[in-house]
């Protein structure tokens, strides 16, 4: 099993965002700003959002990916759902995985196409390229 960790941008945004949602409280204890208070719920939320990120963990097992975020339950790709592997990103290049998830009785639901946004990981080409080999033509 090869367990792929988020890149450290993740954590230092997370940081960053903190540092401005202190600002932007000890702005508020001064003096009541509705523009702060916008800024501040922004920060928190980018905070939220990047610490999550930067928390999850992605695992290579031989017939599948695990993807295990906080506050979600694992979620298991098996290599004979996956669809497509593409990465995408403007900023970052991140992977997104297409892929056809279960029907009650085990069986795949070929009508049906659920995604999965991996964040950017740390030796992701490594990981596109065994995923993008294992992705069926």
């Amino acid at each position: 099993m090869t367990v792929y960790r988020p890149a450290p941008r993740y954590l230092l945004f997370a940081l960053a965002g903190l540092v401005m949602a202190g600002l932007f409280a000890w702005e508020l204890t001064r003096r009541f700003d509705a523009g702060s208070a916008l800024y501040l719920v922004i920060s928190v939320l980018l905070v939220l959002w990047n610490t999550r990120a930067a928390l999850t963990r992605v695992a290579l097992l031989p017939d599948r990916i695990t993807l295990t975020a906080p506050l979600a339950r694992p979620r298991e790709i098996e290599f004979r759902q996956l669809m497509s592997v593409t990465e995408e990103g403007r900023m970052g290049r991140a992977l997104l995985v297409a892929y056809h998830p279960h029907t009650g009785d085990g069986l795949l639901d070929l009508d049906d196409v659920e995604t999965a946004a991996l964040p950017m990981l740390q030796d992701q080409d490594t990981l596109y390229a065994t995923l993008a080999k294992r992705t069926p033509a």
